[in-house]
């Protein structure tokens, strides 16, 4: 499962939005002070706003996108394997068609949309295009997709209460509301915070949701954070985690936050970041020890963006070094192994994103590459864990940023998420010597199901 530690910048929180996608810039945030105690509850279902999410159009599945077999690259110094036309992108055929289906949001962020079948379909979730909304994406297991309404900018309300609404490829329906106002009862310090707000974070397994809540105390203070975990399908926040914890000093250091949490899906393992001690750390939850603590010191625009394998047996995760940025393997009995970036001539390469494919063997890492004459590229390059080798690269001019990107449900292709560019592709990648395809020419991808299209 995908996290990162942000940078909560000091501005008002009432009227911004603050949702994942932040993760894919090449922007790097820095930590900022968090507290861990967060409980909200949820409003009366008679108080939720009704919307009708109902994907319409959809085709029953008729074809499924072919693969190639992987090349491996074995021989040291041997060419990594690339994409054709170093990742000139085609449009997809007539006779083209994909497994379940991608969801993605429009140019303008606002429409919802699912794309699959052979001939390709595009389906429009039937959602309001006058509101924006951020999306989380499928669960895990591909059955539900989950969205909320984003905070407008002329809203002058403190609260941002959003509403999750959750749709299952059978079209059940589910929308549950968030009550800021209630975190009254759980703190003394409530008549100091002005605004509250509550956003999206990312799914940590198919029945929670990792929730991200901002809160201002004073009129002028610092803008702090707390994680919350909601399972949106009994309407009740899971608290008990955060007690297995342990307890660090609440000292303040501007608006640096203490630690951000990463939980293993099976939640029975955390990494976090402790900046007193400048350390990052592996906690065992379940019998609430520390497994392994690795040094890094403390880093003021500290940016570290990490995921966890589906089987919970191994985190990857970057951290910035004096040469860019490092990728580590973390598994779960604290056993550390660093993964060497390819050879770059005449300039420097830095991963800004990492991702496990769902059987846990490639790890996908999103790069850019800065050349001495002062240009930039993008390349995608898919690390083959078993064997330590990389036998993917697919290369892009004309990209200020490097993707998000998403593996499909049987680790067979990539697709490219948000860009955080002036172009915004949704491109598919074959992992194997074969041209890039352009799916729709400006959009911005959430997942890949293997149910949604193949059930509607």
């Amino acid at each position: 499962m995908r996290i990162h530690f942000v940078v909560i910048a000091l501005l008002l929180i009432t009227g911004c939005t603050f949702t994942q996608q932040n993760a894919d810039s090449a922007v790097t945030p820095t930590l900022t002070k968090s507290e861990i105690t967060p409980v909200l509850s949820l409003t009366s279902p008679e108080n939720i706003p009704t919307l009708t999410p109902i994907i319409t159009q959809l085709q029953q599945k008729t074809a499924t996108v072919t693969s190639t077999p992987y090349p491996f690259a074995s021989l040291p110094g041997l060419d990594i394997p690339t994409c054709a036309n170093e990742g000139v992108s085609i449009d997809p055929s007539v006779d083209f068609g994909i497994d379940g289906s991608i969801l993605y949001k429009d140019k303008d962020y606002r429409g919802l949309y699912l794309v699959g079948g052979k001939p390709l379909l595009h389906s429009p979730v039937q959602i309001s295009e006058s509101q924006t909304y951020d999306v989380l994406g499928f669960s895990s297991d591909g059955k539900w997709l989950a969205y909320s309404e984003s905070q407008q900018t002329s809203e002058s309300k403190p609260f941002h209460q959003p509403i999750v609404h959750l749709l299952s490829y059978e079209n059940e329906q589910i929308d549950t509301a968030v009550d800021l106002q209630s975190y009254e009862s759980q703190t003394d310090q409530f008549a100091f915070m002005l605004s509250w707000s509550a956003y999206l974070d990312y799914w940590l397994s198919d029945k929670l949701i990792s929730m991200l809540v901002l809160y201002q105390y004073g009129e002028n203070g610092p803008i702090y954070s707390r994680s919350g975990l909601l399972n949106p399908f009994e309407g009740a926040w899971k608290t008990d985690l955060f007690d297995q914890l342990p307890v660090i000093s609440d000292n303040t250091v501007g608006n640096i936050r203490e630690y951000e949490f990463g939980f293993s899906p099976d939640l029975s393992r955390i990494l976090f970041y402790e900046s007193n001690d400048g350390a990052i750390i592996l906690w065992d939850l379940v019998n609430k020890k520390e497994i392994k603590r690795f040094q890094i010191g403390f880093i003021p625009d500290l940016f570290v963006l990490y995921d966890w394998a589906v089987d919970s047996s191994k985190v990857a995760y970057l951290i910035p070094t004096s040469n860019g940025q490092e990728i580590s393997i973390v598994y779960r009995d604290g056993t550390i192994e660093r993964v060497e970036l390819p050879p770059s001539h005449n300039g420097r390469l830095i991963p800004y994103y990492v991702t496990w494919s769902p059987n846990g063997e490639n790890l996908a890492i999103s790069t850019q590459f800065f050349s001495e004459t002062g240009g930039a590229e993008v390349l995608l390059y898919v690390y083959h864990l078993p064997t330590s080798q990389y036998i993917y690269r697919c290369r892009f001019s004309g990209f200020t940023s490097s993707p998000g990107v998403f593996w499909s449900p049987d680790g067979q292709f990539l697709i490219s998420g948000r860009w955080s560019s002036t172009e915004n592709p949704l491109l598919l990648f074959d992992i194997g010597e074969v041209p890039v395809i352009k799916i729709v020419e400006d959009a911005v991808a959430y997942g890949w199901s293997a149910l949604f299209m193949e059930n509607n």
